[in-house]
């Protein structure tokens, strides 16, 4: 895309109002483009834009139509196949089907700076003070259910090839369940707690 055709698309979209910022158009475009590439819903983009749902339900076609109308871009981006050969050449381009890699977070380049910066200076800190890392405390939360059915290879029993399998009603996991909430430092656990039914984990707690 040429700094001419770009800058008409950053003219056409919204400005900065008295009560809030206005999405930036490099935001705009960079959520439009991601969506017209995977052909999701408005749930997608979401999580790597950080823009709601509802907002780029109103983004993706303003930008859209500002792509259309500007007729560079309409000729230079917008070709239709003009033969049935062309329109082989383009249906063989999606004829690939690729799954989705699953990652851990999807972060923008900021949040990944920020991650970067904070394990910099957890670094530093070990450098520093060798016992740092004695006075950190972490925690972790697990459901804990009243009891647990054995898996299929749990159950599994030693027996002769002649011998029929053994057969085992089949149980599903218990409703009477528990959130077990734990603290441990690097000597070992600190403290355990079984939080009551219907209480919200926060700071308090």
């Amino acid at each position: 895309m040429s700094d001419e055709n770009l800058k008409y698309m950053l003219a056409k979209v919204k400005q900065d109002t008295l009560l809030w910022n206005a999405i930036t158009p490099e935001e705009r475009i960079v959520a439009t483009l991601r969506f017209l590439a995977t052909g999701r819903s408005f749930e997608d983009p979401k999580f790597a834009t950080i823009i709601s749902p509802n907002a780029l339900g109103n983004i993706i076609p303003e930008t859209c139509k500002a792509i259309y109308t500007y007729k560079a871009l309409k000729q230079e981006h917008l070709k239709f196949a003009n033969s049935s050969i062309e329109w082989q050449k383009i249906a063989k381009d999606f004829e690939r089907k690729v799954c989705t890699k699953l990652v851990p977070k999807v972060l923008t380049g900021d949040q990944k700076s920020r991650r970067v910066e904070t394990c910099q200076e957890l670094l530093d800190l070990c450098e520093s003070d060798p016992h740092f890392l004695d006075n950190v405390i972490t925690g972790d939360k697990t459901w804990v259910f009243e009891y647990d059915p054995e898996t299929k290879r749990q159950s599994a029993e030693w027996h002769i090839s002649a011998s029929p399998c053994p057969k085992k009603g089949r149980m599903s996991k218990s409703k009477v369940k528990v959130i077990l909430i734990v603290f441990f430092d690097i000597r070992g656990l600190v403290h355990l707690e079984f939080v009551p039914h219907g209480t919200t984990i926060n700071a308090k707690l």
